[in-house]
């Protein structure tokens, strides 16, 4: 019995645990909500109790009365059909035979008929129509309420704009699978959809804090407990709360003593154990020249750090003691800044730099290097052992194993890769700043993936990128963390593909269709120009002396459609908020919908309504229309206009620019060309 124990504890339940483990980061859906005021149909702001009937509808008891919810649409009941009043109400219960029961301010249990609308007398023969167990754990804190659905916890904000809502009354989960949260002066429905991607703006592992920043960094340590570093300094997953570090975590590697060693850009190199504060490696940092790590590669076999900075270039550093030992330093002319430091199949380092790729021993001697006016960003090793390289002017380079640097012929794209990572069935996963692309370099092709995949604009300038359990791949953005469910993934990519195919054959009907109306209104356009021609010539053969007429060319005019005064106020409203923004760099779309008033999917939904684009879109074409308007003074440099034009990449903004005008912001209204600096943010 004692042997079998052993076996579970050894073999069984780590088993287990891994099971449960993959099942959970598997179960994570898209959280999307709707939420209701008074403005949307609530007949008051307060709702005291929601409930679900024998056919499916959403009922919502309020302090004035009754609202119904059924297939998306809110109908408030205030009054009886022989005109006897509601009232608030307090608490519902759905019952057996279809009606409803609710409990008066006076404290009097009523009978409800919604299909007769009439109050019916109260009876102990009629059942309760049970509800279904609660599946998710709720709370609240000064931030807003919070709740675990699957392990996962999601997270409703506070409405920023008023405190009375700062208290959650009550929550219902009906059998849609959809959850109601009732706050002081709103309701919210509550729905989940299965995707592989999920945006997280807050940790998502353990108490609910928001990142409120950039992540820069993320690791998976050996215990495979996931921790991210972020431009605000702070740690997440070593403790239930983050911990404050000296300055932004740029990069992390944990050694065989289970120390977390941090690269904190502005503040040197430091490192912490579980549960400690963190210490800094060195006491000296001018004796060492660790002022500003980038990078970070940790060799587990012997034990040697090695530290890129951005202006040092790189330190090896034995790190097998108590105490870190300066071993080497590589620093020349063409390695002063480095971006990312990897390790090859033959045990070789390859240094990203922004003055090239160099490709050293494992005891720091130099080998290869690529040309170095390129601009090193990221590296990725080939099946054919050949060397993918990224560039800081959007180009993708080959360094083969005879040490020539060819461009990458299969990824011609105009984007600039910022992070790769390998995946399982080869597939290299490339970051862009806004764009996750899929690339298979044996077949020579990829698929990319961009916010309309998402759900969202994400941008991913500074990314950092790992893969959890062979099937979650996580993507540090600006303000959160992008998790993609790669399980998952290959059945979007097919059922996209297929979408994608019936809207091509929808639009080549629609095409033919269009071209089959033209052809016939360009046929009754000629017979009726023959007709007149011919009368014409009949009134001059029967009277010479006739005056030659003339005629008009037919015009087609298609009437615009006329616009609602409430849309053309929207309108009006956004062009001026977002004048409002035009040259701030970190506007997004919350930014707007609240200048706005409105709930960021109301504005989203308002805009591709009446404007037929994103706010994002939006945003971008004014973007680009000002800082045509400042290039054409002609006293302004290309990189102060991108800056006055609320762009953080004067790159960035060349390529927009030229993707929108046709020619870079240099070219446009004869202005010289401007080098602009490489350094990151």
């Amino acid at each position: 019995m004692i042997n079998y124990a052993k076996f579970w504890l050894k073999i069984g339940l780590p088993f287990v645990l891994m099971a449960v483990s993959a099942m959970t980061s598997a179960a994570r859906d898209r959280m999307c909500f709707e939420r209701f005021t008074t403005t949307e149909g609530l007949p008051s702001a307060r709702v005291s109790a929601v409930c679900e009937d024998t056919e499916g509808v959403i009922w919502i008891a309020t302090w004035n009365g009754l609202c119904q919810w059924q297939d998306g649409e809110l109908t408030p009941v205030k009054t009886t059909a022989d005109g006897k009043h509601l009232g608030r109400m307090l608490q519902l219960q759905p019952l057996q035979d279809g009606t409803i029961s609710f409990l008066d301010s006076d404290r009097n249990w009523h009978r409800y008929d919604p299909h007769r609308r009439i109050f019916l007398p109260m009876s102990d023969s009629v059942a309760v129509y049970e509800r279904l167990p609660r599946r998710c754990r709720y709370s609240e804190d000064n931030e807003g309420a919070h709740f675990v659905r699957r392990g996962v916890t999601y997270h409703i904000p506070y409405d920023k704009g008023t405190n009375s809502e700062k208290q959650l009354r009550c929550y219902y989960e009906d059998r849609r699978g959809q959850i109601w949260l009732s706050f002081n002066n709103s309701l919210y429905r509550i729905w989940f959809e299965a995707t592989p991607f999920c945006y997280f703006r807050d940790w998502m592992l353990g108490r609910y804090v928001p990142f409120q920043a950039s992540v820069r960094s993320l690791y998976t340590l050996s215990d495979n407990r996931l921790v991210a570093g972020t431009k605000n300094a702070r740690l997440f997953g070593l403790d239930r709360a983050p911990i404050e570090v000296p300055g932004s975590i740029y990069d992390m590697a944990e050694d065989s003593h289970h120390r977390l060693w941090m690269a904190l850009r502005d503040s040197g190199l430091f490192y912490c154990s579980d549960g400690s504060e963190p210490v800094p490696a060195f006491d000296n940092w001018d004796a060492v020249g660790l002022h500003s790590p980038f990078s970070l590669f940790l060799a587990d076999d012997v034990q040697r750090l090695w530290v890129g900075t951005w202006n040092r270039g790189v330190r090896i550093l034995d790190v097998s003691g108590e105490r870190p030992v300066l071993l080497d330093t590589l620093h020349f002319e063409n390695l002063v800044s480095v971006r990312h430091i990897m390790r090859l199949s033959d045990g070789r380092m390859a240094v990203c730099s922004t003055h090239g790729l160099h490709i050293f021993t494992a005891d720091g001697k130099l080998v290869v290097s690529s040309p170095t006016n390129l601009n090193v960003l990221y590296a990725a090793e080939l099946p054919s052992h050949e060397i993918l390289f990224s560039t800081m002017d959007f180009g993708l380079y080959r360094l083969t194993c005879e040490g020539r640097c060819v461009t990458e012929q299969t990824l011609l794209f105009d984007d600039r890769i910022v992070a790769m990572i390998w995946g399982a069935g080869d597939v290299l996963y490339l970051v862009s700043d806004e764009r996750l692309y899929l690339y298979h370099p044996t077949a020579g092709t990829y698929e990319v993936l961009n916010e309309s995949d998402f759900g969202e604009v994400i941008s991913f300038s500074e990314a950092t990128v790992t893969i959890r359990n062979d099937s979650l791949l996580l993507i540090g953005a600006s303000s959160g963390l992008l998790e993609v469910n790669l399980n998952q993934l290959p059945i979007y990519l097919k059922e996209r593909s297929a979408k994608s195919s019936f809207a091509f054959f929808g639009s080549a009907t629609n095409c033919i269709i269009a071209a089959l109306v033209i052809s016939l209104i360009l046929a009754l356009v000629f017979v009726v120009r023959k007709r007149r021609q011919r009368a014409v010539e009949a009134d001059m053969d029967a009277d010479e002396n006739c005056a030659a007429l003339s005629e008009e060319p037919l015009k087609l005019s298609v009437k615009a459609p006329i616009l609602k005064h409430e849309d053309q106020q929207f309108i009006a409203d956004v062009k001026r908020v977002m004048t409002e923004v035009i040259g701030q760099r970190d506007v997004d779309v919350n930014l707007l919908a609240e200048k706005m008033g409105m709930h960021k999917n109301s504005f989203y939904a308002k805009c591709s309504r009446v404007l037929h684009t994103t706010p994002a879109a939006l945003l971008q074409d004014m973007r680009i229309d000002y800082a045509r308007q400042l290039l054409e003074q002609g006293d302004i440099s290309v990189k102060r206009v991108a800056v006055m034009s609320g762009f953080k990449d004067p790159k960035y903004f060349a390529r927009v620019f030229r993707a929108k005008m046709g020619v870079l912001p240099s070219q446009y209204g004869g202005k010289s060309s401007e080098e602009v600096e490489n350094e990151p943010s």
